[in-house]
């Protein structure tokens, strides 16, 4: 910051630091991983919070790709679609977390991973067109199985050796609270079992899948799917708003928990 931004913690001196190294390094760098949470008050007005690596806002959420476009002009259009550089963020607070999430890499990728056949397995999760017992109008126009089933025809299926599991809400009854613990118990035991990939299609917010909440924060700690340790992808609403302050999303919940959870959100 003192060089790249006259000592203010400010996103832009990130950038500008990753822009002077790709130029100016003999060797620039390859792949970025930002160590540390972030927040959108990195100014300080409000948060109390420790804001470990600064967040880009841009008009509507954080951008983490504000970080990657290192060409003039790429940034102000917000529209390159070919990172200059790959970047990701371990969105840690303490050292304890830092060492869970560490751990976590090397049991993925190290000599003693687990390389069974849960590395061939993808689970497909989808949202009902239904929201506490009345029609949706969104998913109702535009169902969120028939997305799923997109990603299962156009990418996963191309590998036939693909195992493809799938849980998706229309096949699984309401209680009384118009919720679906059947499906969150399917996805759970999923999850448990083994899987390489997760995506999940509907609704959702920063700390749940689905209003039928078939996945929260609270039952991440159902998970004991250690040394399995899948990429989540969640096609939702602000599943991984991990720049809240005070806050926990979803995503960040799943990758920080210990020996479960995701390796990648």
């Amino acid at each position: 910051y003192r060089e790249f931004s006259g000592g203010n913690q400010d996103p832009s001196a990130i950038r500008n630091f990753l822009v002077s190294a790709l130029n100016v390094w003999n060797l620039g760098p390859e792949y970025i991983v930002l160590f540390g949470n972030g927040h959108y008050d990195y100014k300080g007005y409000t948060a109390t919070e420790v804001n470990y690596i600064s967040t880009y806002q841009s008009e509507v959420n954080c951008w983490e790709d504000f970080y990657t476009y290192l060409e003039p002009e790429e940034v102000a259009s917000e529209k390159n679609s070919t990172p200059d550089i790959f970047l990701g963020r371990l969105p840690i607070e303490s050292v304890s977390e830092a060492q869970v999430m560490v751990d976590k890499i090397i049991d993925f990728e190290g000599a003693e991973s687990d390389y069974g056949a849960w590395r061939n397995r993808a689970l497909l999760v989808a949202d009902d067109d239904m929201q506490r017992g009345e029609r949706d109008p969104i998913s109702s126009s535009s169902p969120h199985h028939v997305s799923s089933d997109m990603i299962e025809r156009e990418i996963i299926a191309k590998d036939s050796s693909v195992d493809i599991r799938k849980v998706y809400l229309f096949e699984y009854e309401w209680n009384v609270l118009y919720e679906k613990p059947e499906a969150s118990r399917a996805l759970i035991n999923e999850i448990n079992n083994g899987v390489a990939f997760v995506n999940f299609f509907g609704h959702g917010s920063d700390h749940v899948w689905a209003d039928e909440h078939i996945l929260l924060n609270e039952t991440v700690g159902s998970l004991y799917n250690e040394k399995r340790y899948p990429v989540i992808t969640s096609f939702s609403c602000s599943v991984g708003r991990f720049d809240k302050p005070g806050h926990e999303s979803l995503s960040g919940t799943l990758v920080r928990a210990m020996n479960a959870g995701a390796i990648a959100t």
